[in-house]
């Protein structure tokens, strides 16, 4: 059957490219916006050209998308635009706010900022690999081996990053916060943190060489004028989930699950696997299948305070919301697997901070993936046995972080496997959607990784 498999994954290369490029071509999907709306409609279409019976799950939700942005000094009776990187999400608005500039290197030095702008410089941490992830095994050569040292803007932004709860009690007017020691094109149209709840206090981003130009200003105590416009309104994001049937004499399913949320081409293009696999499997006869399919395109992981149950992932929802296909109790299924599919196709980029060298490397970008166990570990490595281009390690779930929708299905008790490389573009907003970093031949190896550990789950 892996002939099979690998022969019609190959076979729809040119199709799945082409929904790569539909997906970006609608620009950021961002959570129940009206292009991520058209992504949810474009995947339950699919689901019916291929005859799988779909559901969704409404969520109402406060959506806050920034329309325009733009920072200005004030010098005497004259203005200077500064080049801004991008907004902060779920920050505030304001149609036009003016201030003093106030450096502020803590949190704790926001109280001095109140009734003014304070300018937030963000450290590029380095953080060591092994503080993030406890390792099963890697491919073995040292390109696949994570760095001692992780920097990350998302790492950066969710640690390093102002408390907008603490300089909105403070009445600070807006804050600028500075990507340190990261290169402005690195820097540009990242979409970070996407993990805060609303905010009244209009913040954006600057690279560090604005930032240098801001810290100066602040320190002659210049004044700025920050405009943030943002559409906000109530609205719904749906899940979907489709059920491919199998014989189920153990009344036992493989959950796989992406989101589809996302600013650009690679968050998220999970949900193009998913449909292509539903397809091929779609296509067995039903004694091929053991096990019964359930595929689950979630929504909210970027605004995961809206949709997360407690500090987990959206995905989190779905399952207190469909106890029957994966915790066996009573008539319920019991789920034998999770398997979580994201960011496929990636190139690796690196930077080297404020010298501006942000460029594509020799190689893809390293693949972390997830395992809660030795079963799952092997089966992936036997799946990769015929990559071309791989550079895979795999963590074990328990590590102290647990990056992406994956981490649901394990503190639910459900053996998973997670596929979530993470580039240092990973969530950066950039004018073509970063669909240049984006391999298609990757793309479909990387799939064809988990067809084949799909089909030994639903068939052993």
């Amino acid at each position: 059957m892996s002939n099979q498999l690998e022969a019609y994954f190959k076979m729809k290369k040119n199709k799945i490219w082409e929904n790569q490029l539909f997906m970006n071509d609608l620009g950021p999907r961002l959570t129940g916006n009206a292009a991520h709306k058209q992504y949810i409609q474009f995947i339950k279409k699919e689901l019916e050209k291929m005859g799988l019976q779909y559901f969704t799950d409404s969520y109402k939700m406060n959506r806050w998308e920034a329309k325009a942005f733009k920072l200005s000094i004030r010098y005497g009776s004259e203005t200077k635009d500064v080049p801004l990187s991008y907004y902060y999400p779920y920050s505030g608005s304001t149609d036009g706010v003016e201030g003093e500039l106030l450096l502020c290197r803590s949190n704790k030095d926001l109280e001095k900022a109140a009734g003014k702008i304070a300018v937030f410089p963000v450290k590029n941490v380095k953080i060591p690999s092994m503080y993030l992830f406890k390792k099963w095994r890697g491919f073995g050569d040292k390109q696949s081996k994570l760095p001692f040292l992780i920097q990350h803007p998302v790492i950066n932004a969710a640690i390093k990053g102002p408390d907008l709860s603490v300089a909105e009690k403070f009445g600070v007017k807006a804050v600028i916060c500075v990507f340190e020691n990261q290169s402005a094109d690195l820097s540009f149209g990242q979409y970070l943190p996407f993990t805060e709840p609303q905010h009244q206090c209009p913040t954006v981003w600057v690279s560090h060489t604005e930032g240098a130009i801001l810290k100066k200003q602040a320190k002659e105590k210049t004044s700025a004028c920050l405009t943030l416009t943002a559409e906000e309104e109530k609205t719904e994001s749906e899940t979907v989930y489709a059920i491919l049937p199998g014989q189920d004499e153990g009344k036992e399913a493989v959950i796989i699950n992406t989101h589809t949320d996302g600013p650009n081409a690679i968050e998220e293009n999970g949900a193009i696997a998913l449909l292509h696999l539903a397809d091929f499997f779609s296509k067995m006869s039903i004694s091929q299948r053991k096990r019964t399919l359930v595929f689950v395109f979630v929504t909210g992981h970027f605004q995961l305070p809206q949709f997360g149950i407690g500090e987990q992932q959206a995905t989190s929802r779905w399952l207190n919301a469909h106890r029957e296909w994966w915790d066996g109790k009573g008539d319920h299924f019991k789920a034998i697997a999770g398997i979580t599919i994201e960011h496929l196709g990636c190139i690796e980029w690196s930077d080297q901070n404020r010298s501006g060298l942000y460029q594509a490397t020799d190689n893809i970008e390293r693949e972390i993936v997830y395992a809660s166990n030795d079963k799952l570990n092997e089966l992936y490595w036997e799946a990769t046995e015929d990559r071309t281009r791989l550079r895979s390690s795999t963590f074990k779930a328990e590590s102290r972080f647990y990056f992406g929708e994956g981490e649901p299905l394990y503190q639910a008790g459900i053996p998973s496997l997670s596929f979530v490389p993470a580039p240092l573009y990973l969530c950066a907003a950039g004018e073509n959607g970063e669909i240049d970093k984006i391999d298609a031949d990757l793309f479909v190896e990387q799939t064809i990784t988990f067809a084949k550990v799909i089909e030994r789950l639903i068939q052993n």
